[in-house]
């Protein structure tokens, strides 16, 4: 390859290249920012936590399973529910204290609270798992129900009985389907309400002990063991079906709700999630193609490769510009006239052969003498003209009739 061939410069990468990179970044960006919008809602919730996510013993995703396979339909909400007017809303507490984060109820919600007893941690030996680690305090429970404050007190038993469940009211036989006494298992350490002015019965054991209850004159109903409707407790197939058939009776031909906000699993706002969702889609998709399409712009190349130009033109014409623009700059147009009228003079004694042993007068009179009759003025009028300019514009008017002039002679003189 000779010296004077030009090579074009190798790239360290090809394009295809560029472009697979480019893509693979564009692609995993744009599925970290989804997916960390939609990380809350995409998580199965089966942390071994008592909700209706969780699989393990203290949760409630059997009872969950199990009114679905009796035809009950169901939701889980991690935010405000508007399905849930229609039906039952379930609040399925950690301890006591997380009911005061609801602060006042619905008093015109069917609702159904289902009160703790196992205090679980999770088992290090089986992910999902817990273990027992003792029971929650028998605090009484005090909630708000528009205007009105209801006050509940429970209590425990020491021992593990069968339990001999009966019907309490016409509500309750209904449940029960008119059964006398029904036998649920064991339960142990079972919790209950006492008989008082605050509740209405539904379900209790033969010896008076309230396990299904609901607030006088209020749509709220009260589950007082936590082992009547979580996992670990209806492996009972009995007591499954009582729980079933008191959730079908409380929810009125509508769903069941079960809430999730008392566990920290809701459904935030998310700005991100928000523009990725209609009303807001279309908007992101016009956003995201203009995006598209300024990029190829950019990408695409139109027209051929434009040489960079040198700092400094080469050549007589260029240092004519540059010598011009140097005099403008200066502000010496003016200065130059007698040099510019010499040049000139020059010029024309070359072009006609004028001797060069003639003075500039000498040189003049003969120039005046050859264009007598052609030009409308003569040469040495014009050059005094150049030479005594007192200005800018009155330079270039004269410097162009002196060029003119000496366009004609030299014409003639070819």
């Amino acid at each position: 390859m000779s010296a004077g061939e030009k090579t074009e410069p190798s790239s360290a990468f090809s394009r295809l290249t560029v472009i697979a990179i480019i893509s693979v970044g564009i692609f995993t960006f744009s599925a970290f920012i989804v997916l960390s919008a939609y990380a809350p809602v995409l998580r199965d919730g089966n942390d071994g936590r008592g909700h209706a996510l969780s699989k393990s013993a203290i949760g409630y995703a059997f009872l969950v399973a199990l009114l679905e396979e009796t035809g009950v339909p169901v939701l889980v909400a991690r935010g405000a529910e508007p399905q849930a007017r229609d039906g039952v809303l379930v609040y399925t507490p950690r301890d006591i204290k997380a009911m005061e984060q609801l602060g006042s109820l619905d008093e015109y919600q069917i609702t159904v609270i289902v009160l703790p007893k196992w205090k679980a941690t999770p088992d290090p030996m089986k992910p999902k798992w817990v273990r027992r680690a003792g029971m929650t305090l028998l605090t009484p429970l005090t909630l708000t129900l528009g205007e009105r404050d209801v006050t509940l007190e429970f209590r425990r038993r020491k021992d593990a009985p069968q339990i001999i469940i009966e019907a309490a009211d016409a509500s309750g036989s209904l449940i029960t389907q008119g059964a006398a006494s029904q036998n649920i298992g064991v339960i142990e350490n079972l919790q209950y309400f006492t008989p008082d002015d605050t509740l209405e019965p539904i379900l209790k054991t033969k010896n008076g002990e309230i396990l299904f209850a609901k607030v006088k004159d209020l749509p709220l109903y009260i589950i007082s063991d936590t082992d009547l409707a979580n996992t670990h407790g209806l492996y009972n197939v009995d007591r499954a079906k009582l729980t079933a058939a008191f959730f079908d009776y409380a929810r009125v031909g509508g769903p069941v709700v079960f809430d999730l906000s008392l566990h920290g699993i809701a459904r935030t706002r998310n700005i991100v999630r928000l523009a990725l969702e209609p009303p807001f889609l279309a908007a992101t998709l016009s956003a995201l193609l203009g995006a598209l399409l300024l990029g190829l712009k950019g990408a695409a190349r139109f027209g051929p490769i434009r040489t960079q130009a040198p700092p400094f033109d080469a050549g007589k014409a260029a240092l004519a510009d540059n010598s011009a623009a140097l005099i403008h700059m200066a502000k010496r147009e003016e200065a130059f006239g007698a040099r510019y009228a010499d040049m000139t003079r020059r010029g024309i004694a070359k072009a006609i052969g004028a001797p060069k042993n003639l003075s500039p007068t000498e040189l003049d009179a003969l120039i005046d003498k050859i264009s007598v009759g052609k030009p409308d003025v003569h040469f040495s009028i014009l050059a005094h003209q150049v030479g005594a300019a007192g200005g800018v514009a009155p330079f270039v008017r004269a410097a162009r009739r002196l060029y003119q002039f000496k366009k004609e002679i030299m014409r003639d003189h070819r």
